[in-house]
């Protein structure tokens, strides 16, 4: 299902137009969708109640079949060029039996919206 962003620096308000405001939630589809090495800007809400937007680069899944969950790597990038930032810790996506939530490091995240920049 395709979102709006209505507020944020990408949003329809801020004069973006409707297919710059596109972006997709959190779930199991996007998750599936995720491929490795590609790109993906994300729209954090952060602790200090702004929106925040990442690039971030996708890297290899994991499993743990101890614990029942899967998990994918997100490297913090620059821009949709794909140059790795030094010294940013990683963010991360877990599936746990279906239910997908997201974490900077081990600090949970609340992932707003999801755009594919490139695949």
């Amino acid at each position: 299902m395709a979102l709006i962003a209505l507020t944020g620096p990408d949003s329809v308000a801020s004069g973006k137009n409707w297919a710059e405001a596109e972006g997709q939630e959190l779930n199991l589809a996007t998750y599936q969708a995720l491929k490795p090495n590609q790109i993906i800007k994300i729209d954090v809400i952060s602790g200090f109640n702004e929106i925040m937007q990442v690039f971030l680069k996708v890297g290899r899944r994991s499993t743990s079949k101890k614990f029942n969950l899967e998990r994918i790597k997100l490297i913090t990038v620059k821009d949709e060029s794909g140059e790795p930032c030094p010294y940013r810790a990683p963010y991360y996506f877990y599936n746990r039996q279906g239910n997908i939530s997201a974490a900077h490091s081990n600090m949970p995240e609340h992932i707003n919206l999801i755009r594919f920049i490139k695949k």
